[in-house]
C-alpha cells in the first residue's frame, strides 16, 4: 500500500475523519493520503476509498457547537442552513456511495473490496477498532508497537495536547496544514455529542424530514431517532 495516489478518505464533517486520517498517515508514512468532504458529482481518482460516518444528527449537533452559541441550537434556520451545509460537503456524496455499493445498516457490508466504512460509535475511544480494520482492509499487519505509538499519539488527551501547543487557542476555522486538526477540534463533549440534549424535538423531526438526513439514518443506522 505505497501507490502515492492510493488512498482517500471521503466524509461529512465532524464524523472522526481527521482523526482517521491521522492514524491512516502513521500506518503508512510513504503513502500520499488526502481526506475529502466531496460535493454531489464528485468523482475521487483513489484505488482504496475510507468513509468516516456518524450519526447525522450528532454531526449536526457538533457543527453546531462550533460557534459555542448555545441559542443557535433552537434557530430552525440556523440549524437548516447548517444541515444543508453537511449535506452539501460529504452527506448527499457518502449516500450516493453506500446506494452504489450495496451498504446495508444492519451489517454495514460492501459490494467494492475498495471501500471501508468506519462508524464513529465504533472507533471513537476505541481506536484499536480502527487500526484492526485498517490493516485488515490493506491486508497488511503492523507490529504491535507500531499501533501503540500511533493509538497512544492520537488519544483525545494528546489531541487536545497538540492542539493546545500548536494552534496556540486559535478558533475551529484556523486549520494546521499537517494534520488538518483545527483549533478547538475537540469538543467540550470530548466526542460524546448527543444530539437529544442540544437540538429540540422540532428541529429534529424537520431534520428527518431532508431526503439526505433520512436517507443516512436509514443506511447507517436503520432509520432510528
Amino acid at each position: 500500500f505505497t501507490d502515492l495516489e492510493d488512498y482517500t478518505a471521503a466524509v461529512p464533517g465532524r464524523t472522526g475523519s481527521t482523526l482517521i486520517f491521522n492514524l491512516t498517515r502513521r500506518i503508512f508514512p510513504l503513502s500520499k493520503i488526502s481526506k475529502l468532504h466531496p460535493r454531489p458529482g464528485s468523482t475521487l481518482g483513489s484505488e482504496h476509498v475510507v468513509v468516516t460516518m456518524r450519526n447525522p444528527l450528532n454531526s449536526i449537533a457538533s457543527l453546531l457547537l462550533i460557534d459555542g452559541a448555545r441559542a443557535s441550537w433552537t434557530n430552525m434556520s440556523l440549524i437548516a442552513a447548517v444541515a444543508e451545509r453537511y449535506e452539501r460537503a460529504g452527506g448527499e456524496y457518502v449516500l450516493s456511495l453506500a446506494q452504489q455499493h450495496g451498504v446495508s445498516a444492519a451489517v454495514m457490508t460492501r459490494s467494492s473490496p475498495n471501500i471501508l466504512i468506519l462508524k464513529y460509535e465504533a472507533f471513537n475511544g476505541r481506536l484499536e477498532e480502527a487500526m484492526a480494520r485498517l490493516q485488515a482492509f490493506v491486508r497488511c499487519k503492523l507490529p504491535a508497537s507500531q499501533v501503540s505509538a500511533a493509538i497512544e499519539a492520537l488519544s483525545i488527551e494528546a489531541v487536545q495536547s497538540h492542539i493546545a501547543s500548536n494552534l496556540n487557542g486559535s478558533g475551529f476555522f484556523t486549520v494546521e496544514a499537517e494534520t488538518g486538526w483545527h483549533g478547538h477540534h475537540v469538543s467540550d463533549f470530548a466526542g460524546r455529542t448527543d444530539y437529544r440534549e442540544l437540538i429540540s424535538e422540532q428541529a429534529v423531526d424537520a431534520l428527518m424530514q431532508r431526503p439526505v438526513i433520512a436517507g443516512l439514518m436509514s443506511r447507517f443506522y436503520g432509520g432510528k431517532v
